[in-house]
């Protein structure tokens, strides 16, 4: 456990903590002599204009940080040299914010406003076009519509990022923002002019196979798209050409695709997920949700991929694929290079297959699969290998690990026991959640504490073969931990925790325990 210490500061983390720790003296005067008439004053000259942009966003980060941030505050360091500016959920004051940085900030770059749900149309009519320079936005979790994004288009040209995850937007917006094309259809050079983004993201919205098309029609850089499903669109668009053999179809940029079930009505076509990964051969990340028509053969499409980095598989309603006849050959091609494996949902999962074939792995999450397995036909796979692998690889990189069972539903959706120490063994390991997972037991548990030296967050939930015994093996002196979650853990007491807290304090532990 970290103990509690004095921690050397760098002059620069000194200063800004003072800074913080007395903002209300910086604000003094201005709040004594303005703050009372309740007026937005459009130009002062306060005590933080001198400093530069950097330093500012670190004073409002610590500030919201530790939710000290106020009104006065934000119209003191929202200044001229203000490049960078976050007030997302930002409440009532949210609109004289942006009124003032539309004022005094001509250089603002980023702009976040994530849930920040009291912002009108009307104040990003009257503000967004004095942000020529915008380069990030991120308004998700908003009530923005397509109107803003007509504005986007109009006025923003240098945005490269844009996030409008869960807000109404629809394909008109789409429309706006990067097609020069009028809500009557006729031609007008004044919109559509973002055509410099890379990165944009529009998943729980209402765009539409239609906007999706557009985007990668019009958006020629773009690289990060993330949507319900770039997959099917790719094969609307090039499925009919590909089949009958039509050269130099357009290649695209995209490190990223997405093939799910969450929007479209459109059934999956056979081969569209193999097409997409040669459109997109430089594609790093894939996320799946499988649906009817998806099979073993259309996941082995992917193997035209050059460097496959983080794959995502879930199961739906309708699942075909098995882990022999599809999983395990994607594995096998990109082991090496996978850093992030999700694998939910799916009828069987083979453990073993996965920490033989990725020992690069540093995020790994099994989530409520129905069965797992560890059978290793040996001779098989590994003809030339002079003896069979007696022992379990350790996944020595592993630094986020995730395991939800539901035993409740499936007896077989348990982890083995034999399984558990190659997974939960790795010295990387930082951030460990565990839920209903009755093979992990205080033995388990108590072996895999040796390895946790870099272990910071422990989180059991359901764990009820978890004892006071094995929370006991963590307690000590050997590891980082800071934060101890237990939730509904039967085998557990609150007298349990209040020892625990007990020792903690007494041995100046810097560790939070939460148990319910």
């Amino acid at each position: 456990m970290p103990r509690a210490k004095r921690n050397v500061k760098t002059l620069l983390e000194t200063c800004l903590q003072n800074v913080t720790r007395n903002i209300e003296e910086w604000c003094k005067h201005y709040v004594e002599t303005y703050g009372k008439e309740k007026k937005l004053y459009l130009y002062v000259i306060g005590p933080f204009d001198p400093l530069p942009s950097r330093l500012l966003v670190r004073i409002i980060d610590i500030l919201r940080d530790e939710k000290r941030l106020k009104k006065h505050h934000l119209e003191l360091l929202i200044t001229q040299q203000l490049n960078a500016l976050d007030l997302s959920k930002e409440g009532d004051e949210i609109a004289c914010h942006l009124r003032l940085a539309s004022i005094r900030c001509p250089q603002l770059k980023t702009l976040k406003l994530n849930g920040c749900q009291k912002i009108s149309k009307q104040v990003y009519q009257n503000f967004l076009p004095t942000f020529e320079n915008l380069q990030v936005l991120d308004i998700s979790n908003t009530s923005s519509g397509d109107s803003c994004l007509y504005v986007l288009g109009a006025y923003c040209k240098d945005l490269r990022e844009l996030d409008v995850t869960s807000c109404p937007v629809t394909d008109a917006g789409i429309k706006g923002l990067c097609l020069s094309i009028d809500d009557l259809g006729k031609e007008d050079k004044r919109l559509g002019q973002c055509k410099l983004i890379h990165k944009l993201m529009v998943s729980y919205t209402k765009v539409t196979q239609k906007g999706i098309i557009i985007a990668l029609e019009n958006l020629t850089i773009l690289k990060v798209f993330e949507c319900c499903s770039s997959v099917q669109a790719l094969a609307e668009m090039h499925l009919a050409p590909y089949e009958d053999n039509i050269p130099d179809i357009k290649k695209y940029s995209l490190i990223d695709l997405h093939c799910t079930n969450e929007s479209f009505c459109t059934p999956y076509k056979s081969g569209s997920l193999g097409l997409a990964s040669l459109l997109c051969s430089s594609v790093m990340k894939v996320r799946i949700v499988t649906q009817e028509g998806l099979t073993d053969i259309d996941l082995l499409g992917l193997l035209s991929l050059e460097n496959l980095r983080e794959f995502s598989l879930g199961g739906g309603e309708e699942c075909e694929i098995t882990f022999d006849g599809g999983v395990a050959p994607i594995l096998e091609a990109f082991g090496n290079s996978l850093t992030s494996l999700t694998l939910a949902e799916l009828p069987c999962v083979n453990i073993r297959a996965i920490t033989e074939y990725c020992p690069n792995l540093r995020f790994l999450f099994l989530v409520m699969n129905h069965s797992y397995t560890m059978a290793w036909p040996e001779e098989e796979r590994r003809p030339f290998s002079p003896k069979p692998i007696k022992t379990e690889p350790i996944l020595m990189k592993l630094e986020s690990l995730h395991l939800v069972c539901v035993s409740h539903l499936w007896s077989t959706s348990v982890i083995p026991s034999e399984s558990l120490p190659s997974l939960l063994s790795s010295p990387q390991l930082v951030h460990l959640y565990v839920k209903d997972c009755v093979t992990l037991t205080d033995e388990v548990l108590k072996k895999a504490a040796n390895h946790f030296q870099n272990m910071e967050h422990l989180e059991l939930e359901q764990c009820n073969s978890i004892t006071k015994l094995g929370v006991d093996s963590v307690m000590n002196d050997s590891n980082p931990l800071r934060v101890i979650k237990l939730w509904e853990c039967r085998s557990l007491s609150r007298q349990n925790v209040c020892d625990w807290n007990k020792k903690a304090n007494k041995k100046k532990w810097q560790v939070s325990i939460e148990w319910s």
